[in-house]
């Protein structure tokens, strides 16, 4: 599995990882046992995965930066 360099934000600190892509991350809610409580469903949002000292990571998009390559 080889991706694209980027910079993941750890701590306040930037930091060179490996970007491998953008998924959709998504989960069901049960519904809520009050009454007048929401009915349940479905959330999902998109999430990155990164490569990072050997680990693979799902990180929020904002703490992702691509690294532009020169050619």
């Amino acid at each position: 599995m080889e991706g694209n360099p980027c910079s993941l934000l750890i701590k306040s600190e930037w930091v060179k990882a490996e970007y491998l892509g953008l998924f959709q991350y998504s989960d069901v809610i049960p519904p809520s046992p009050m009454i007048g409580g929401h009915h349940g469903g479905v959330i999902a949002h998109p999430v990155a995965v990164v490569k990072y000292e050997g680990k693979l990571m799902q990180v929020d998009l904002g703490r992702v930066k691509l690294i532009e390559e020169e050619r």
